[in-house]
This record gives C-alpha cells, sequence and structure tokens, in this order.
C-alpha cells in the first residue's frame, strides 16, 4: 500500500487551497505523492491549473455514482 496525500475539489474556488498544499509539499520535500479527488463543478480551466502544477487528478463522475446507488437501493 503507498502512501499519499488527498484533497478534494467540488468547485474553481478551492484551487488556492490545493496549490497552496501542493507548494508546500514540495517546500517540505515530501515523498509522497498528492492527488486531488475533482467532481463535474471543477471548470477546465482549473484542472489544466492542476496539471500544469504536476497534481494528480482523480477524476469521479458523481452525478453517476450516486444515480446508480440510488437504482441500486
Amino acid at each position: 500500500m503507498e502512501n499519499a496525500y488527498v484533497s478534494y475539489m467540488a468547485n474553481d474556488r478551492d484551487i488556492k487551497g490545493v496549490l497552496l498544499l501542493n507548494y508546500n509539499l514540495k517546500k517540505i520535500g515530501t515523498k509522497y505523492k498528492y492527488y486531488v479527488i475533482i467532481i463535474e463543478g471543477v471548470s477546465n480551466v482549473v484542472r489544466n491549473i492542476l496539471k500544469i502544477n504536476n497534481i494528480s487528478i482523480i477524476d469521479i463522475h458523481f452525478r453517476e455514482v450516486l444515480l446508480k446507488y440510488i437504482n441500486d437501493i
């Protein structure tokens, strides 16, 4: 099992916090990867900013997951 830092973004307004954490993780020389879980509310502009800053993205299609869960009940 591999350790990592993980953040979650539901929309664009969280980008400053994600970038600040990424900067600080690099500053302290962490050996762990940094992932950000994002859902549909995050724009392509912000997704590109994450990619430019070498932040790994986990793209979750929340609506699809939720609808599948509701249909399984």
